[in-house]
């Protein structure tokens, strides 16, 4: 598999390379590259989900009878970075790929289950600049995209073994 980053759009105004629609990117891409960016778009989700449900604990835990967690403001401070990361992962904003990879890496010291979430997460959001921005690869592309490789690549070998039998 050939490692190709495609610009979806200009990355600056002295950028020369044309715009790409979405569909056109989709379409340059292979069915190996199609596979690794929707992973990573699975995995951005969880990550974001991870982050709601932290939000979600930072917000319940402080009011429930016989708990040591106190409204104070490490609490309310990291509620709030759960909130702002899992909007911005859900978003695919540029900055949601900041806090999601500081998320991320955040997670890497809580050896050995956060350390193994956090090389994912790290990947995820490292290595897939393409799944953030304006003009992003959405899951919902990736996921007709990557249907529509798996189907054609399954006609294509329905048709060989078709022309093999008919020899």
């Amino acid at each position: 598999m050939s490692e190709q980053t495609f610009h979806l759009y200009q990355s600056s105004t002295t950028d020369p390379r044309p715009a790409l629609s979405e569909s056109a990117a989709l379409q340059k891409l292979d069915i190996d590259q199609l596979v690794r960016f929707h992973k990573q778009s699975s995995h951005l989700y969880g990550f974001a989900m991870l982050a709601l449900l932290g939000a979600g604990l930072g917000i319940v835990l402080p009011f429930l009878p016989n708990h040591e967690i106190s409204l104070d403001g490490l609490t309310i401070g990291l509620t709030g970075f759960f909130l702002v990361v899992a909007i911005g992962l859900i978003r695919r904003t540029e900055w949601g790929r900041i806090v999601g990879s500081l998320f991320t890496a955040i997670l890497l010291v809580g050896f050995p289950i956060g350390t193994l979430i956090g090389i994912v997460g790290l990947r995820a959001t490292l290595k897939a600049p393409e799944l953030f921005g304006n003009a992003r690869l959405t899951h919902k592309g990736l996921t007709r995209a990557l249907k529509a490789a798996k189907a054609k690549q399954k006609q294509a070998r329905r048709e060989s073994k078709k022309a093999k039998r008919q020899r």
